[in-house]
């Protein structure tokens, strides 16, 4: 496997074509999984952290079709990414929660 030391690096590779699109997703993947210490979201929720990943993943595809090497670098961009999305998840998250909350409240009204 390349070197996972920058991201950049590994997309110029997928440019090239020396590293396939699934290839250069799961090791986008592997890297923001083994890093979770570095994002500090989640409050240190490990398991927060995977279901993210999970959620973030179909998203990642489409980032990297849309990057365009103008400003920042691929690696700003990634981070820029999972800090964004995280803040769309946790707003979701937040939203299924008091929906569900009001649901089992409106039932137990019934019982």
């Amino acid at each position: 496997m390349p070197n996972e030391s920058s991201l950049a690096n590994l997309y110029q590779l997928y440019i090239l074509g020396e590293l396939p699109k699934k290839d250069f997703e799961g090791i986008i993947f592997n890297y923001l999984l083994k890093n979770f210490d570095r994002y500090h979201l989640f409050k240190g929720d490990q398991e927060k952290w995977e279901e993210f990943l999970s959620w973030l993943y179909p998203r990642l595809a489409r980032a990297i079709d849309s990057y365009q090497e103008k400003g920042s670098s691929f690696d700003a961009y990634i981070n820029s990414l999972v800090y964004c999305t995280a803040k769309e998840y946790q707003c979701r998250e937040t939203d299924h929660y008091l929906t569900e909350s009001a649901c089992w409240q409106a039932r137990a009204e019934d019982m």
